[in-house]
C-alpha cells in the first residue's frame, strides 16, 4: 500500500504511472488495517488499568519521532533549495503569506504542522485575505491560497485522521458486533445523502473527512471480531497462500478493472474478508516483518525525497528517471530512517507497553 501511494505520487512522465489501487483506495485501505490492528493492542496488550494513558502516548511516539525528521529535512531542504535554486519548496506559501495571517492562523498552521493533531481539517479551510484568519469551506481548491500548500509534510494529513480514531477507538472496540454493523450501515448511509445532496467536490470529501472515514475503521474491528472467533482454528496453508495470492491478483489488476465505485467498494469488502484469516494464518516471515517495518517510513519520507530529487535533477538528462531513482532513494532513506531512530524509539515503546502488564501482575500478587 504504501508503495503504490509512493508510485502516485511520482512524475507522470518517470514511471509510467502504473497504479495497483487508487491513491485514495491504498489510504483507505490502510484505515481498514489500522481499524483491526488497533482492536487488537488495545484488546491484548493495553487492556489494564492505566493502559489508555500509554497507549496514546505510544501512538504518538509511533508516529512522531520519524515525522519530526522527514519535517525538518523538509523545511531545511527547502531553505537551502530557496538559497541556491530560487525554488523555495514547502517555504513558499509561508513567505508570501506569513504577513497575512492572524497569529491564531498562523499558530494553527505551525501547531499542526508540528504535532499532527488537526492537520487533517487544513483541507477545509481557507484564508480570508481581507481580515488574515482561517474559514472553514467544502472547497479548498476553489479559494487562493490553496490550504493544502501549508502543510510541510503534504500526505500527514491522514495521520491527524489516525490520531482522531486513536483517541475514540476505545469507544468502539469494546462494542457488540451489531452495534458496529448498524453505525456502518448509518455512516455509509450519511455518507452517500451528504455528498449527493451538497454535490461537493471529490477533494478532500472523497477520502479525508474522519467522520466518514471512519467506517473504514469500523470494517477493521469488524475483521479484528471475525480473528477473534477463528485465530484458535487451524489455517491450512493451501488456504492461507490462495486467499493471500488472490488478494494481490485483485490489487495488481484493480486499476485495468471496469466501474470505479462497484471495484472499490468490493476491494474493500475483499480486503475487510480476508484480513482476519490472513492474520490467523500468517507466516512470520523475515522479509514480510521488514516490509513491514518500513511501511510508515516509506509513507512518510517519499514526498520529501521526491521533492529533493526533483530540484537536483530538473536541468538534467536524470529528468526522466526521477520517479525510480525517487523509488529507490526512497527506499534507502527509509531504512535509515527505521534503523537510526523508528527502532531505538520502539524499545522503549515496547518496555512501557510491557511496563503496564508487570505492574498489574505484581499488584495482583501482592494482594
Amino acid at each position: 500500500m504504501a508503495l503504490d501511494i509512493l508510485i502516485s505520487h511520482f512524475p507522470a512522465t518517470s514511471i509510467g504511472r502504473y497504479l495497483f489501487l487508487d491513491d485514495a483506495v491504498a489510504v483507505k485501505t490502510f484505515f481498514i488495517l489500522s481499524g483491526f490492528y488497533i482492536s487488537l493492542i488495545l484488546s491484548e496488550k493495553y487492556n489494564t488499568p492505566g493502559g489508555y494513558r500509554v497507549y496514546l502516548t505510544n501512538r504518538f511516539l509511533r508516529l512522531l519521532p520519524a515525522f519530526w525528521v522527514v519535517l525538518l529535512l523538509t523545511i531545511i531542504g527547502s531553505g537551502v533549495s530557496g538559497i541556491f535554486f530560487d525554488n523555495w519548496g514547502r517555504l513558499l506559501p509561508y513567505l508570501d503569506y506569513w504577513d497575512k495571517m492572524t497569529w491564531e492562523a498562523s499558530g494553527y498552521l505551525i501547531i499542526s504542522n508540528i504535532f499532527l493533531v488537526g492537520q487533517d481539517l487544513i483541507r477545509f479551510m481557507f484564508l480570508d485575505l481581507a481580515n488574515g484568519t482561517l474559514g472553514l469551506t467544502p472547497d479548498y481548491m476553489g479559494h487562493t491560497p490553496i490550504m493544502a500548500t501549508f502543510m510541510f509534510v503534504p500526505q500527514a494529513w491522514s495521520l491527524g485522521i489516525e490520531l482522531v480514531f486513536y483517541a475514540v477507538a476505545p469507544l468502539f472496540v469494546s462494542r457488540d458486533q451489531r452495534v458496529l454493523v448498524i453505525l456502518l450501515v448509518a455512516i455509509l448511509g450519511g455518507r452517500y445523502w451528504f455528498t449527493s445532496m451538497w454535490q461537493l467536490p471529490q477533494e478532500p470529501w472523497k477520502y479525508g473527512f474522519f467522520p466518514f472515514e471512519l467506517s473504514m475503521f469500523i470494517l477493521g474491528i469488524l475483521a479484528y471480531q471475525v480473528y477473534l472467533k477463528i485465530r484458535d482454528r487451524h489455517i491450512p496453508k493451501s488456504f492461507f497462500w490462495g486467499l493471500y495470492l488472490f488478494v494481490v491478483f485483485v490489487t495488481l489488476i484493480w486499476d485495468f478493472l471496469p466501474g470505479i465505485t462497484i471495484k472499490t467498494n468490493s476491494y474493500y469488502g475483499l480486503f475487510s474478508l480476508a484480513l482476519p484469516f490472513l492474520f490467523a494464518g500468517r507466516q512470520d516471515g523475515w522479509l514480510q516483518r521488514k516490509l513491514g517495518d518500513l511501511s510508515y517510513p516509506i509513507y512518510v519520507s517519499h514526498i520529501l525525497v521526491r521533492d529533493v530529487l526533483l530540484v537536483l535533477c530538473q536541468s538534467s538528462l536524470l529528468v526522466p528517471y526521477v520517479g525510480i531513482l525517487s523509488a529507490i532513494a526512497t527506499m534507502i532513506f527509509s531504512i535509515a530512517l527505521h534503523h537510526f531512530i523508528v527502532m531505538p524509539i520502539e524499545t522503549y515503546r515496547q518496555q512501557r507497553a510491557l511496563s503496564i502488564r508487570n505492574n498489574l501482575r505484581y499488584a495482583a500478587l501482592g494482594k
